[in-house]
């Protein structure tokens, strides 16, 4: 009896090691399951405005993602849901704020979208 089960356990073993390399590449695949936004913001000469805040909206859900432009102008906002539509705000003092509607992200995509920011007067109340 010793030696019957000897092959069975063999064989189990064999089948659960084939399995395992079968299971390990489906386990790293599942880590994609969202996209990024990114663009460079400047006003009308061409610089890069640092400071300014993005924010993009996930129409359907009203989920929010924002992020700051850093030197030269540029942003990233990773991890955003895949889908959309998507609305893109940015705003900062002392331009007019914009926006890019109806953006859409798909699966492990980056989306590049770029805005120019038009200079505005300031209304400073008095103290």
């Amino acid at each position: 009896m010793a030696s019957a089960s000897l092959p069975r356990r063999s064989l189990a073993w064999g089948a659960f090691l084939s399995l395992s390399l079968f299971a390990i590449p489906a386990l790293f695949a599942q880590g994609v399951t969202t996209g990024a936004l990114n663009g460079v913001v400047r006003n009308t000469d061409g610089e890069g405005l640092v400071g300014a805040t993005v924010t993009a909206t996930h129409e359907p859900s009203g989920v929010q993602y924002g992020a700051v432009v850093r030197d030269g102008g540029a942003y990233d906002i990773r991890g955003v849901r895949v889908g959309g539509p998507y609305t893109i705000g940015v705003q900062m003092l002392g331009y007019e704020a914009c926006q890019e509607t109806d953006v859409f992200v798909n699966l492990n995509q980056t989306v590049d979208t770029d805005f120019i920011l038009v200079p505005e007067a300031v209304d400073v109340a008095g103290i």
